[in-house]
């Protein structure tokens, strides 16, 4: 099937894809999740002078539409007109109509509200895109809703969109559509699935219940490694979400940047701890295993992927940083047993502390403050 791009009396052939995923949702242009670190994208371009002068008159035909047509009406023909436009879209949205429709129509009322300002109407779209991505809809299926708000906007006025109040409203619309694009784009990178992922996972639980099933899982999974954790389990829980947040902020970091900088000291942290490099795959293998279990069907090939690409990036680096710390841990070690098979502990420790204090004072001094306190 083709969906053509009518608005108002004018049609313009373009194919959309049925390529569709299997997510059901509560409701298209509707969900207002915010992912925690997302980068704001850039509006797409647009003149002042066009605003300006479209938007007084979509917001007047609005208001037509308002007047015409009851609230909740409104919201359901949105509805009755996309599954009449596109029926296979019906099987993506399953709940009542009127409670999808209200949904929708709270954010598209808004949109309109704030056409004058095109990047306020971009900024309300971001909080979309990452829960149009979850349940599969595609740029392309903006014609089909355009569709569908055209032909409602002209249901409640009782005549169709012509002249100045179609140019606005096509205006209008092709406007949101490049935005929506461009949003679609964004979500869909790979830390951004990793993130809204991990996002999700969080909303299912509290973190410190979310650490206790991880550790629980591993217990299960892996009873020889959770066997050497001396920690109580409550801070054993805390450590695991700490760990996973840093993972997940790596995803979006600039390689060599700040937070990659923290890999050799969190390589140091592993070796202190009896971390091996195989341990990798089995804590791999419980994330998942957790994740999958909490988000359910929402748990994707495109999530899976992209955690499986960045978990074996992050592990990749920690071995790296762990395999240098060993290598030079035997030279140092055999050092410091030469040092103290010549000097008392004291001895040596007053030694340091005088070398250190020449060299580097300002460490010298935060210590001192730190054990005074």
């Amino acid at each position: 099937g083709t969906s053509k791009r009518r608005y108002g009396n004018r049609a313009q052939g373009s194919t959309t894809d049925r390529s569709r995923g299997s997510k059901r949702s509560s409701g298209a242009l509707g969900g207002k999740r915010r992912i925690a670190g997302w980068k704001r994208t850039k509006p797409p371009p647009f003149t002042q002078a066009d605003a300006e002068r479209h938007a007084p008159v979509v917001k007047a035909v609005w208001a037509r539409v308002l007047e015409g047509m009851v609230w909740d009406d409104i919201g359901h023909a949105i509805y009755t007109n996309l599954f009449e436009e596109d029926p296979p879209l019906e099987a993506m949205f399953v709940h009542d109509r009127r409670l999808m429709g209200s949904r929708w129509l709270d954010m598209f009322n808004a949109l309109v509200n704030d056409c004058d300002t095109p990047p306020r109407m971009h900024e309300k779209l971001e909080t979309l895109a990452p829960f149009h991505i979850r349940v599969g809809l595609k740029p392309e299926y903006m014609i089909t809703m355009g569709n569908a708000v055209f032909k409602m906007i002209e249901t409640a006025q009782k005549h169709k969109l012509t002249g100045e109040d179609l140019e606005a409203w096509e205006w209008l619309w092709d406007w949101l559509s490049q935005s929506m694009k461009q949003q679609l784009e964004t979500a869909g990178s790979s830390h951004s699935l990793i993130q809204m992922a991990w996002d999700m996972t969080l909303d299912t639980m509290p973190e410190d219940e979310l650490g206790g099933v991880i550790f629980d899982t591993l217990s299960e999974l892996a009873p020889n490694i959770a066997s050497v954790v001396t920690s109580p389990r409550q801070m054993v829980a805390i450590k695991f979400i700490e760990m996973i947040n840093t993972i997940v902020a790596l995803s979006s970091a600039k390689r060599g940047g700040e937070l990659w900088k923290q890999i050799p000291a969190i390589a140091a942290r592993h070796i202190r701890h009896g971390v091996q490099v195989h341990h990798a795959n089995i804590v791999g293998q419980v994330l998942e295993t957790v994740m999958v279990e909490a988000l359910q069907d929402e748990w994707t090939e495109e999530i899976a992927d992209a955690w499986g690409r960045h978990w074996d990036l992050v592990c990749s680096a920690l071995f790296a940083e762990m395999a240098l710390w060993q290598s030079h841990s035997e030279p140092a070690c055999s050092l410091w047993k030469r040092a103290a098979r010549k000097w008392s502990p004291p001895v040596l420790g007053y030694a340091v502390l005088a070398k250190l204090s020449k060299s580097l004072p300002d460490l010298v001094s935060s210590y001192a403050v730190a054990w005074a306190a």
